[in-house]
Parts: structure tokens; sequence; C-alpha cells
């Protein structure tokens, strides 16, 4: 008998519980502190730098396939290339969403990627320009080469590959 009511209770905590499969990135920004990044369309379409990232180099190989993966997330937001950056160059906050590689210095040796949106200058948290800048001088720290670097989880929470 206490076995039937402990199954009945685990269930019953089991089914009310709540989950969180992800947590919305909130701005920091004393305009908009704490509301819900978002964007005004469902499409993220970024371009590469031609420079940092020459056409066929494994670096825009790699922007790719991870723009392709990207596109596997069970949300209705989309990433679409957008091609090669025009030649004005790149830099954040203006007006076009870029890719490209540049030397972030000593004090993110630990990040091997930072984003700059324009949301944070945004009243209401809002982006229509995302920057991504891919860290060359990111050093990662490799385990022995039998090990495999890349974890990856079908599970909602982490539907991103990551590196170890």
């Amino acid at each position: 008998m206490t076995k039937g009511i402990f199954s009945i209770v685990t269930v019953f905590i089991l089914f009310t519980s709540t989950v969180v499969a992800w947590e919305q990135i909130k701005c920091i920004a004393p305009i908009n502190k704490d509301k819900k990044k978002h964007w005004t369309t469902k499409l993220f379409k970024p371009v590469i730098d031609p420079i940092s990232i020459p056409e066929g180099s494994p670096q825009y190989k790699a922007i790719l396939e991870a723009i392709e993966q990207m596109n596997l997330n069970p949300s209705n937001f989309r990433y679409d290339f957008g091609g090669m950056d025009n030649p004005d160059g790149v830099a954040e906050n203006n007006g076009e969403s870029e890719i490209w590689m540049q030397d972030l210095g000593d004090n993110f040796t630990k990040n091997s990627a930072i984003e700059s949106s324009n949301s944070e200058y945004s009243p209401t948290c809002t982006a229509t320009e995302s920057d991504i800048i891919i860290n060359t001088h990111y050093r990662m720290a490799r385990p022995p080469a039998h090990i495999n670097k890349l974890i990856s989880s079908h599970e909602k929470k982490s539907i991103i590959c990551l590196w170890r």
C-alpha cells in the first residue's frame, strides 16, 4: 500500500513540476533593464566579412554549417545566409548583421565569440541588428586527442553542440 501511494505521489509531482527548456536573454542597459530581448522579424540574415573569413575557407564552411544546424531548432526563428559583406567593412551598430573574426585580446581568451546587438539601445529591448565576432585569440583547453571534444544533446534546453 505504501509503495502504491509513493508511486502516485511521485507521478503527481512529475506532472505538476514546471521544467524550463530555455531561458530568454534579458537586456541589461538602464533604459531597458530586465526586458526580454526579441526581434521584430523571425529571420536572422547575417552577412560574412570577406576579409577575415574568405569565401571557401574552412571558417566560411563552418559558418554555413552552423547556420544550417541552427535551423534545426524547434522555434519559428530562422537563420539565413545573407551573402558576403559589401566593401564598406564590418562594424558594430552599422545597420547590418555581420559575422567576422577579430582578436579580442587577453581579456577574452575564454570566449570563443561575442555577440553585439542594438537591442541594448532600444527602450523595448528589440534587436534589428546582431553582430557575431569570432575571437581569434580564443584558446580552447584541449583534452587528449583520443577524447571527443564535441558534445551534443537532443534535449530542448540544449539544442546546439557545445565545445568541451
